[in-house]
């Protein structure tokens, strides 16, 4: 391909701070109309990209795909990327730190479409060459065009309470999106959003009993498939992505309840007091009791 950029050491890196400002302002809009060519660049902070109009080529590290108005990708700021063969291209970049918005992300947690958009199409988009992106089309395009319109009319007009109302308006295109991903009839999509199904089925379902042949058949796949697929999407087996889920539920409840650390076990799905225990300092590395006696304190 002509004008195809090499990934060398010549990689720019862009910081936060330049765009944000931190935990107050954990979210902005970065408009680039028309997005010329770019270099190679990674970034601290991740990024949903909406491109708005025209098409180019976005590269990731060593791959390339062809990108046009209505599709919608997350970029994970440590990788390589940059656009490249661009014609009246326009892009929506929403910056924002994910750790800053843990706690407005988990509620979402529970819709397929977040699993989808967030995890399981940036983890598996070299092996579905892209073809698993949302592209939105008709009104729900029109819809997410409004949303970033809204926001950049918050910025411009920059008045008190700016910061809260453009992370309002970012939630609502967040669950705007994450329902067109559920709705999408992309066939190379429909893997990545039955194993989203299961991981939304987790979420809501986590105190259940739970057996892992169960979730293989919710995904449609044999058991050692649904492995290998769900260790890829998550980065941790389906029992260890439950057993932390449930931990993190009881962090809650040994925070917020006098309930006894035997009733909190069984409340979140552990059927064993004794395992209960040894999980949740596997994965807190102290003691439900230790937990507890902490966090009181604090308060």
């Amino acid at each position: 391909m002509d004008n195809q950029p090499k990934l060398d050491d010549r990689v720019y890196h862009l910081r936060h701070g330049h765009y944000l400002s931190v935990p107050e302002q954990p979210v902005v809009l970065h408009v680039m109309d028309p997005q010329d060519d770019t270099p190679f660049h990674t970034h601290d902070f991740n990024e949903i990209a909406i491109v708005l109009r025209g098409t180019g080529i976005h590269y990731l590290k060593q791959e390339s795909w062809p990108v046009s108005a209505g599709d919608v990708f997350v970029l994970e700021g440590s990788l390589p990327h940059a656009y490249r063969n661009v014609t009246d291209f326009a892009v929506a970049n929403l910056i924002y730190m994910p750790e800053y918005l843990a706690p407005l992300f988990a509620p979402l947690r529970s819709l397929p479409g977040f699993h989808t958009l967030f995890i399981l199409e940036p983890a598996y988009r070299q092996q579905h060459n892209f073809r698993s992106r949302l592209h939105l089309t008709g009104g729900d395009f029109v819809q997410a065009e409004r949303f970033v319109d809204a926001i950049r009319r918050e910025q411009e007009m920059a008045q008190p309470g700016v910061h809260p109302a453009v992370v309002h308006y970012f939630m609502l295109l967040v669950i705007h999106l994450c329902r067109c991903y559920e709705q999408h009839d992309n066939s190379d999509a429909a893997s990545l959003i039955r194993l989203s199904n299961v991981i939304s089925y987790l979420e809501r379902c986590y105190m259940e009993d739970i057996r892992i042949s169960d979730l293989a058949r919710k995904a449609c796949l044999s058991k050692g498939a649904f492995h290998r697929a769900f260790r890829k999407a998550t980065g941790v087996s389906p029992i260890a992505y439950l057993n932390q889920l449930r931990i993190r539920h009881a962090c809650n409840y040994l925070r917020t309840s006098d309930k006894s650390i035997t009733d909190i076990g069984f409340e979140v799905g552990f059927q064993d007091s004794n395992y209960f225990c040894r999980q949740f300092r596997k994965i807190m590395t102290i003691t439900p009791s230790q937990y507890r006696s902490i966090y009181r304190k604090e308060i």
